[in-house]
This record gives structure tokens, C-alpha cells and sequence, in this order.
């Protein structure tokens, strides 16, 4: 969940997750500001008492409560700082949003060691999970070895209709994957996330792409994760997903 001003609000996205066994990994900041500058919601985080007040809430409704962040690498020891902070309040883990564009990752490769080092020294025994795009001219461009070495898996965003665009296609192509007569498919970018991420030796944890309306793609999606041996699944994002996802989710989701 992105923002209570545009995915909806607190009460809903709860109950929501609860009726169908799921949790929520909630964005806490992005950089050193908290989610109270960008999301206009009271319920925004504002800072560890909010992320505090919000894992209680989702907690006690059986809704399992994780936090996400975008890192930029410009100020990584106080980033890594407030990412403790969010974890000690009560999130179960924290991803980090690992991206190369603009208003995303702008360090360096030290810097990425300096986040590590300080979130691992705060947070020793923190699940730590990077999500990253599956597109190796976007990973080339950003410190993979570095996040690896302090995070418990990785997350690649599964985006299969985002994705699909030709110039996408070409530079697949380009770089050594070459995608087959159905352009992106959700099974083509695992199949790619595979290569890509498995020589770091950790989980891979996809992210499905909440937005789209195809459920072939999505049930594709899931059983194919489930024969790679990716059994954590997630989603962006609540505001814009076909609700036929969460039943699907449902289905496939132990209770407890």
C-alpha cells in the first residue's frame, strides 16, 4: 500500500486484508521524509508513533503488518536509522525499493554499505527484503552486491503488462533474453528474475502486478511461482487491483 489518500482508507484496506488471510506492507518513507508529505491522509505516517499506532491497528485484526521505503542513498546512515525505527515500531520486516530513476537510488556503492552496515547494527535480526525490477539494464546501474549482502531476499516486480512495451522487448533482446511470441508474460520475467537473481543466493519473493485486469496472467503467475519454489507473494497495489485478485490470493492463502 502506497498512500491511504489514493488506495483508500485505513478501515477498508484492513478489513479487506483480513477477509481474504493477507497482510499489508505498507510505505513508511521515502528517503528521510515520512509518508506525511506526500499522503494527505491523517492516517499517513508521520513518523515510528504512527508506524506504531498503524501495526497495532492491523495486528489486531489478524492483518500482518510490514513496511517498505524507497531508499535514495544521499543521506544512507539516516535512512538506515529510520528504517530501524519503523521496524522497532512494530513492522514484522521492511522492503526496500530499490530503483536506478529519478526520485529513487541516487548513492553510491559505499553509501549502499553504509545503509547496510547501519540498519544491520540497529536492526541485527530484521527481515530485510530488496525489491528490484527484473530488467538487467536497470540492475546494472545499481549496487545489487552490496543490498544482497545484508537483505534475507529479493523482490522482483512482476510486471507483466507495464513491462510489455518494444522497447522492453528489444532490450531484452539485446541483453540476452529474448522474449518469446507472447511478448512479457509473467512467466517470462520470472524465468528472467531466475537468471538474474539466484547467483545472490537468497529467496525470491515476486510482486505481482496488482493493476492488471487479466486473471489467466494472474493464476498463471502464482502457479508458475509456486513450481520455482516462490511461495511469498505480493502485490501492488491495493488501490488499483482487480478485487478477483484478492479471492484468488484467498484461495491459495492458508488460514493463520
Amino acid at each position: 500500500m502506497w498512500q491511504f489518500s489514493v488506495d483508500g482508507p485505513l478501515e477498508e484496506i484492513a478489513a479487506e486484508a483480513a477477509e481474504h488471510n493477507l497482510g499489508i506492507i505498507l510505505k513508511t518513507h521515502t528517503g528521510t521524509e515520512w509518508m506525511a508529505h506526500q499522503d494527505s491522509s491523517p492516517d499517513a505516517v508521520s513518523g515510528p508513533e504512527q508506524v506504531s499506532i498503524l501495526a497495532q491497528y492491523f495486528e489486531a485484526r489478524g492483518v500482518p503488518f510490514h513496511a517498505y521505503t524507497v531508499v535514495q542513498g544521499i543521506d544512507p546512515k539516516r535512512e538506515a536509522e529510520m528504517a530501524a525505527e519503523v521496524l522497532a515500531a512494530g513492522a514484522r520486516s521492511i522492503f526496500i525499493d530499490l530503483e536506478p530513476w529519478s526520485g529513487y537510488w541516487q548513492g553510491t556503492p559505499e553509501a549502499a554499505s553504509v545503509f547496510g552496515q547501519e540498519l544491520r547494527r540497529l536492526q541485527p535480526a530484521a527481515v530485510v527484503v530488496t525489491t528490484v525490477e527484473p530488467r538487467p539494464w536497470a540492475l546494472k546501474r545499481l549496487p545489487m552486491a552490496e543490498f544482497a549482502s545484508f537483505s534475507n531476499a529479493l523482490a522482483p516486480l512482476i510486471y507483466w503488462e507495464t513491462f510489455n512495451t518494444q522497447p522492453n522487448l528489444e532490450l531484452y533482446e539485446t541483453y540476452g533474453w529474448p522474449p518469446g511470441p507472447d511478448g512479457i508474460t509473467p512467466e517470462f520475467l520470472l524465468d528472467v528474475s531466475v537468471d538474474l537473481l539466484q547467483p545472490y543466493n537468497l529467496p525470491i519473493q515476486p510482486v505481482g502486478q496488482g493493476a492488471s485486469p487479466d486473471m489467466g496472467a494472474w493464476t498463471r503467475f502464482l502457479d508458475y511461482a509456486s513450481q520455482l519454489g516462490m511461495p511469498d507473494i505480493s502485490v501492488w497495489r491495493h488501490g488499483v487491483t482487480n478485487p478477483g485478485v484478492w479471492d484468488l490470493l484467498k484461495e491459495r492463502t492458508p488460514c493463520g
